[in-house]
């Protein structure tokens, strides 16, 4: 059969068609979704313990029934920084908004404490938000004046991505027209450049971060030697106070345990990044693979089996090289060139049985016009009489073997490189040479016929008549069959093989007078 496109040529168009939809594919929203739902899963594969060096003081449901309102007069804040640095905290980082003012004793309490602080360095977080919701002006909220004269400042914000969940956090903002680091950044002890954000390592467990309530710490009911020389980040979990936002895996939670987990990632070093493009165009090495595929459950394997490597390979690169590999790109990219490999082949098979005659498994008129005839003479077609009442008799089941013993009586006579199952009473094939050849088969198939066919136990009397046609005109051969067959005659020759016929005789005449001339 033709080939319109060579078979690499189609593997690399089918794969170039797959990395140019991939490539766009992969600059979208919801593929950028989809890209970090995946690496929520990989980093649910190996969870990990905290490192313990940072503490949580939650401002909890417990300390909120203690003290009864909120905000609290921040004389409670005083006390609380007394006690961790008593107790030899490394540093107090405070998630906690103190923009405004409280009671005017809470404030001086709260001044002094951070003044009188000897073990500890405090940090306090600012932050910038918009004047309004649909506003471009942004304003910056900083503590109190008299709150910053002996603390640090670092900025708390925090930047949701298209569907709400945080999943990266800022190295710093700037704020008053200064440039501050992020609580994370600030308890890590790196630096990065502002607006320059980092992925947050959602493998770490929060549950296994040390947690303490405010009001234990407050009235001195903790273990001193749990928090020394540890970091201590103070922020609100209580569910009404509404600082909470939505993670990958662990649902909604309170923004001092984003903030926590954004420092334990910095703590164990940033993870590395590597742009999606360059494993999209190495994923065309794997595109190639599938579309080699023979079947469908092979290409369904082999493109499985290769995204499977993939998410491997995600997962080592996750957990033991700190990498972040976006793979979806290539997978779609996978599952694309899987797609239309799969549609290649099932359209091949439907074009292959279309091709193919059901009832014998003969190639039919489709594949004979479907192949390349070079060389031919003549079309033969044998139109089988009373084909109807032959069908009665043997079944529906039988015709198959029928046809094929019809054949192989013509085939005792005349050698058949192949035979078409033309029509429903029609077998054809083809011939190169002298017409003289098929006349002598006819007459010899002729005398052949006049025994019954043995067929599975039935014996069939079959009539049938030869229609011929010049070169590969399956057409004129058949209708030529069919005149035949309705006058009654052996066989006919359609006008085109009368010509071919009469041209050849010429031809021979004029070759018998040479040879009459030359005494051969």
């Amino acid at each position: 059969m033709r080939n319109t496109l060579p078979q690499a040529a189609r593997r690399w168009a089918i794969a170039l068609v797959s990395l140019v939809v991939c490539g766009l594919l992969a600059q979208t929203d919801w593929a950028n979704i989809l890209a970090q739902e995946q690496r929520a899963g990989i980093a649910q594969l190996a969870p990990k313990q905290a490192s313990g060096d940072l503490h949580i003081v939650e401002v909890d449901a417990k300390s909120l029934a203690r003290n009864k309102q909120w905000p609290w007069p921040r004389d409670h804040h005083a006390r609380l920084v007394k006690q961790l640095d008593v107790a030899g905290a490394r540093s107090i980082v405070f998630d906690i908004e103190f923009s405004s003012r409280s009671s005017p004793e809470g404030d001086a309490a709260f001044a002094k404490a951070l003044s009188e602080v000897e073990n500890a360095s405090v940090v306090l977080p600012t932050f910038g938000q918009r004047s309004s919701e649909n506003s471009a002006q942004n304003i910056d909220a900083l503590p109190i004046p008299e709150l910053r004269q002996h603390v640090s400042l670092a900025t708390v914000s925090v930047v949701p991505d298209a569907d709400a969940r945080v999943r990266r956090m800022l190295y710093g903002t700037v704020t008053d027209g200064t440039p501050r680091p992020s609580l994370s950044a600030q308890i890590a002890g790196v630096s990065g450049s502002v607006g320059q954000a980092f992925a947050i390592d959602y493998s770490i467990d929060p549950a296994t971060i040390p947690r303490h309530s405010f009001v234990d710490i407050e009235s001195g009911v903790f273990d001193k030697e749990a928090v020394r020389g540890r970091d201590v980040m103070v922020g609100a979990t209580a569910i009404e106070l509404g600082d909470r936002y939505g993670v990958p895996t662990y649902g909604v939670i309170p923004g001092v345990t984003i903030q926590a987990l954004a420092a334990e990632t910095l703590m164990r070093g940033a993870m590395t990044e590597i742009a999606w493009w360059p494993i999209l165009i190495l994923g065309v090495t794997a595109a190639l693979y599938v579309v080699r595929s023979q079947s469908y459950a092979q290409a369904a394997l082999r493109s499985l089996g290769t995204i499977a490597v993939l998410i491997v390979l995600d997962a080592l690169a996750y957990h033991l090289g700190r990498t972040l590999i976006n793979v979806v790109p290539t997978v779609l990219l996978i599952l694309s060139a899987a797609a239309i490999q799969t549609v290649w082949l099932i359209r091949q098979k439907l074009r292959a049985e279309s091709l193919v005659d059901g009832e014998t498994g003969l190639p039919n008129a489709l594949a004979f016009n479907a192949e390349a005839h070079d060389g031919i003479e003549f079309t033969m077609a044998a139109y089988v009489k009373d084909f109807d009442s032959i069908r009665a008799v043997l079944g529906q089941d039988l015709v198959g073997a029928f046809i094929e013993r019809l054949i192989d009586s013509v085939a005792s006579v005349y050698k058949i490189e192949q035979a078409y199952r033309a029509d429903t009473r029609i077998v054809a094939w083809t011939h190169k040479g002298d017409y003289q050849e098929l006349i002598e088969a006819c007459e010899k198939v002729g005398i052949a016929l006049q025994k019954p066919l043995n067929v599975s136990g039935h014996k069939v009397d079959t009539r049938i008549a030869f229609g011929l046609a010049a070169g590969a005109d399956l057409d004129a051969a058949s209708r030529a069959a069919s005149h035949a067959a309705e006058e009654g005659r052996l066989w006919q020759a359609h006008e085109d093989a009368e010509a071919a016929i009469i041209e050849q005789r010429v031809t021979l005449m004029g070759e018998l007078d040479e040879a009459s001339d030359e005494h051969q």
